[in-house]
């Protein structure tokens, strides 16, 4: 791999940070991660791509405003930015701030408590990733069942995410193989929705998932608590 190629991947790799991102002035959003060129912020509305906002880093002492042109768009889970027209000292705060933020990231040795995530979209897989990781996760990933399958064969989670719409294998399906299989049916398991109704909730809670969260509505502060108190009630029984 060439030098020029390094520098990019490099500037490109991206790192859970907490905090609120001010866009435009006047508007905050829960940041999920950043790197040199750009970050993810969660904002639970749709934007226009290729939009140029102006973004407020979160720089104690001294906040830094630049321009970002919107990338992604995924409305209810967030939104990608890329750094654009940046000057050299701006390119440097950043550096500063990613190099800050990835000596404080929790070593993946250890964290005690392994999610398996399981997304058919890609960004919407890394969003929720990086939010468990900053809450102190480990996360394993899958892009859909099959693949799901064979990590669990290596590897046993304490918790499965999946969304209930999956292309590949039927939610319900993918639920039912885990709850049938004498290695896999004690693992505790949160399930995605595009809608809730009574009816769906009741077969999925009584097919043995832990708990149904409406993607749109569910903030990633509100995942991790989710998880959590599962997790810790099932502790203590």
């Amino acid at each position: 791999m060439s030098y020029q190629n390094k520098e990019e991947r490099r500037r490109k790799k991206r790192f859970p940070i907490q905090g609120n991102i001010l866009v435009d002035g006047k508007i905050a959003f829960q940041c999920i991660d950043i790197s040199e060129g750009g970050m993810y912020l969660y904002t639970g509305r749709s934007f226009e791509e290729n939009r140029v906002v102006r973004v407020t880093l979160p720089i104690k002492g001294k906040p830094l405003t630049v321009q970002a042109q919107i990338r992604h768009n995924e409305p209810g889970i967030g939104i990608g930015l890329q750094f654009i027209d940046l000057t050299d000292e701006q390119k440097k705060t950043i550096q500063r701030l990613v190099n800050h933020v990835r000596e404080h990231c929790i070593d993946a040795k250890d964290r005690k408590t392994k999610i398996l995530l399981i997304d058919e979209n890609a960004i919407s897989r890394q969003i929720y990733k990086n939010t468990l990781l900053r809450e102190g996760f480990f996360v394993l990933e899958a892009k859909e069942a099959g693949e799901a399958h064979q990590l669990l064969k290596e590897t046993l989670p304490d918790l499965i995410l999946f969304d209930l719409s999956m292309e590949t294998m039927d939610g319900y399906e993918f639920l039912s193989t885990l709850k049938e299989n004498p290695e896999w049916k004690k693992i505790h398991v949160v399930i995605f929705s595009a809608v809730e109704t009574p009816e769906v909730r009741e077969r999925v809670i009584k097919a043995g998932a832990d708990e149904l969260l409406i993607k749109m509505k569910t903030t990633p502060s509100l995942l991790a608590d989710t998880i959590r108190k599962i997790l810790q009630r099932h502790s203590q029984s």
